[in-house]
């Protein structure tokens, strides 16, 4: 019993540091939303499909300044001019930011205390 609670606790910590080392990144237009729209039509302003949103475990995109671009709000794009109103962002080659770690650490730090307890109360029986 105690093997298999060794071998899940090895299993979820492999999980969770598999997640640490996939990283995203797209090339076009980034808007305030956090989606990174990558269809640009000839004039200069992006398509409102397709886009990349952020992945889950990241928080942000990097960097973020740059030139500025327009998305179109709506499909109506014809040639690269948009036919209604426009999205402003930033322009660029963008890469995922993993979240900040420290916003999980109380968790972790609670968790190695009850560890620490249920092995300290094992010992001393």
């Amino acid at each position: 019993m105690e093997r298999m609670r060794f071998i899940g606790l090895i299993i979820i910590l492999i999980l969770i540091s598999a997640a640490v080392f996939a990283q995203g990144s797209a090339t076009g237009c980034l808007l305030p939303t956090n989606r990174v729209y990558t269809s640009q039509g000839l004039l200069g302003t992006y398509n409102n499909t397709p886009s990349v949103g952020l992945s889950t475990n990241y928080c942000s995109w990097t960097p973020a300044t740059g030139a500025e671009c327009y998305v179109c709000n709506t499909a109506l794009n014809v040639a690269g001019l948009c036919l209604t109103a426009s999205t402003k962002g930033i322009q660029g080659t963008f890469t995922m930011v993993i979240c900040d770690f420290d916003k999980s650490s109380s968790a972790l730090l609670a968790f190695s205390g009850l560890m620490g307890i249920m092995f300290i109360r094992r010992r001393w029986r």
